[in-house]
């Protein structure tokens, strides 16, 4: 009777973990947007269809529940903007990417932000970027800029096997 009882939970463990599985690539890509779009991004930011990110290689602008999405076989970019830039949406960016980042990338938007704002040359610029490593979830790449008086940051997701 022991061995059934046994028999029967490896099957139900089975079961769970094989549905609980992405189905395809495209499921694993589904399944991490979701993930992050349900998380959301900093704090009194909103996601936006920014134009210093283009639709190009297999990418397309598209609406995933009524949120701009550049979606992509092998991927996303998700994009955040705020506006004015101050210093208070500097401190919700490195917040918002410890959560979701991690401490390194937290630390270097919390010196470069700042840095960014204070230069008054009101040029465009990357302030910061990261990537975590390719993993069996596949892996992300963050970067934030300012320019015309509002901050961007935009998340991509390179689903498995696609990271280069």
């Amino acid at each position: 009777m022991t061995a059934l009882w046994v028999a029967a939970l490896a099957v139900i463990g089975l079961v769970a973990w094989v549905q609980s599985r992405p189905s395809s690539p495209d499921a694993e890509r589904d399944a991490a947007l979701d993930g992050l779009l349900t998380f959301g991004g900093p704090a009194g930011w909103q996601l936006s269809q920014d134009p210093g990110v283009p639709a190009a290689g297999g990418f397309a602008w598209t609406q995933r529940d009524g949120r701009p999405v550049l979606l992509g076989d092998n991927g996303f970019t998700v994009v955040w903007s705020v506006s004015p830039a101050t210093p208070d949406a500097c401190t919700a960016l490195s917040t918002w990417t410890t959560s979701r980042i991690g401490d390194e990338a937290a630390t270097q938007v919390a010196t470069a932000c700042p840095a960014a704002l204070a230069r008054k040359d009101g040029a465009e610029r990357v302030f910061t970027s990261y990537r975590t490593d390719p993993g069996k979830h596949g892996r992300y790449l963050f970067a934030a800029r300012v320019g015309g008086g509002a901050l961007f940051a935009g998340l991509t997701y390179e689903r498995p096997g696609a990271a280069q």
